[in-house]
């Protein structure tokens, strides 16, 4: 049977320094769980009650217990007290791992949605361009002169503050950790990547997961879910990672509407960036709520960059970086210089537009095969292609057992009752090879 702890009992195993806080609350029964003095399955106090032992407020307790049941490690209403269910976890991205299944053999790796890296821009160039400008200095600098002109230059709308991130998931994870705590409210869209997914379970938010269809979130959901007082909604105005599709302008003056009516941030990540030739609807421009916008440059200029560039309100990225000064404090002037020489150099431009022609022809290729092999799917833009599919564990293993790797929908989705697909990156691909994956795929489809 397991045990339960009075509030006395709790209180005496647990330190008594100056100025108890939630922090302290939940760091101590974090250990005391982890060296077992605390088992799995023991029944903890109710929060008055423990709160009345260790001299806090009802609040200081209730806002240690809201911690640990955002780690998992406790169920449970706390005026009725809670259970400890498990051994607090180290961290790491569950959903993106999950998305990256074993196989004895692979032949073709099709479940990253990666770029082809013999269609990026050599680096040695723009290395060799690098001004002096403060290279080795500690200034924390939000973003190099250079890069911040070059990538106004193609901004989709005119910016206001910029700083430079390492790579855009990166960025996302600075603002959730910036503006997000433990048991807030993030809207993101159905499905969604699963490293925004893992971003956001790592920030111990609470996900409500909006409906979309081919223009973008449905208002309506949206509308409701604001109902939830949520710290931030992530958004895709451009290419939308899995489903291919872009939001419409109408869309994006509709959420607009939505949006200006309430004070939740709104983060939209741009990770195609300039592999997309078409218009990108961006609502940042007309919002007067808090935004931020995330550009990444990794799969159109190249990953070992590790550069994306976020903008806003000046008092929105300010906070942003002053969290950036946990870490880093900066971005490799070095990489940012090379990556501004590129957005400016006519030949690197003339590649990108190269590559942007090959991805397209690429993923026509594949989806005009499986046509003929009588798949029925909706094509869209990008680097992949996703596609309806009898049984998603099943597809997953018969290309496995090719050789062959794909993304699973389940992992970008919580609906476990959503219409089973797979995701396939098209960008490695070659055309010679798309009839034979195209009847690869038609036999693991059904």
């Amino acid at each position: 049977m397991s045990p339960s702890f009075s509030a006395t009992a709790l209180a005496a195993l647990l330190p008594d320094p100056p100025g108890i806080s939630a922090h302290s609350i939940a760091s101590d029964l974090t250990l005391l769980i982890r060296r077992g003095e605390i088992p799995i399955g023991a029944k903890l106090p109710p929060v008055r009650a423990l709160a009345q032992e260790l001299w806090v407020s009802p609040g200081t307790v209730s806002s240690a217990w809201k911690t640990l049941k955002g780690r998992g490690v406790l169920e449970g209403q706390g005026r009725a007290g809670v259970t400890v269910v498990k051994l607090p976890d180290t961290p790491r991205p569950e959903r993106y791992e999950a998305n990256r299944p074993y196989a004895p053999e692979v032949r073709l790796d099709l479940g990253a949605s990666s770029p082809d890296p013999a269609l990026l821009p050599s680096l040695k160039s723009a290395l060799s361009h690098l001004p002096e400008y403060k290279l080795n200095s500690y200034e924390r600098d939000r973003i190099v002169p250079n890069l911040q002109a070059a990538a106004t230059d193609d901004w989709p709308y005119s910016p206001r503050s910029m700083m430079a991130v390492n790579g855009g998931y990166d960025g996302l994870r600075l603002i959730l950790q910036t503006f997000v705590s433990t048991g807030d409210w993030v809207l993101v869209e159905n499905p969604t990547p699963p490293r925004v997914l893992d971003l956001v379970h790592a920030a111990g938010a609470r996900m409500q997961f909006l409906p979309r269809d081919a223009e973008g979130v449905i208002p309506e959901a949206l509308e409701a879910a604001l109902d939830l007082q949520p710290a931030a909604i992530i958004l895709q105005p451009g290419i939308h990672n899995p489903i291919g599709t872009v939001m419409s302008k109408r869309r994006s003056e509709e959420l607009v509407v939505v949006l200006n009516r309430s004070s939740v941030l709104v983060i939209e990540d741009d990770g195609a960036g300039a592999l997309f030739a078409g218009a990108v609807n961006p609502l940042a421009s007309r919002l007067s709520c808090p935004h931020l916008y995330v550009r990444s440059y990794s799969k159109s200029h190249g990953p070992d960059l590790r550069l994306a560039v976020i903008e806003g309100p000046d008092e929105t990225v300010t906070k942003v970086h002053a969290f950036f000064g946990y870490g880093a404090g900066w971005v490799s002037r070095a990489l940012q210089e090379a990556l501004a020489w590129l957005l400016r150099d006519d030949d690197t431009r003339a590649l990108i537009r190269q590559a942007r022609d090959i991805y397209d022809h690429r993923r026509a290729a594949l989806s005009d095969a499986l046509c003929a092999a009588g798949v029925s799917f909706t094509p869209g833009y990008g680097l992949d292609l996703l596609i309806p599919v009898r049984d998603e564990g099943y597809a997953q293993g018969v290309l496995a057992a090719h050789g062959i790797l794909i993304s699973r929908g389940s992992n970008f989705t919580p609906d476990r009752h959503h219409a089973a697909w797979i995701r396939v990156a098209t960008s490695v691909l070659s055309v010679d090879s798309a009839e034979e994956i195209a009847r690869l795929i038609t036999q693991a489809a059904h």
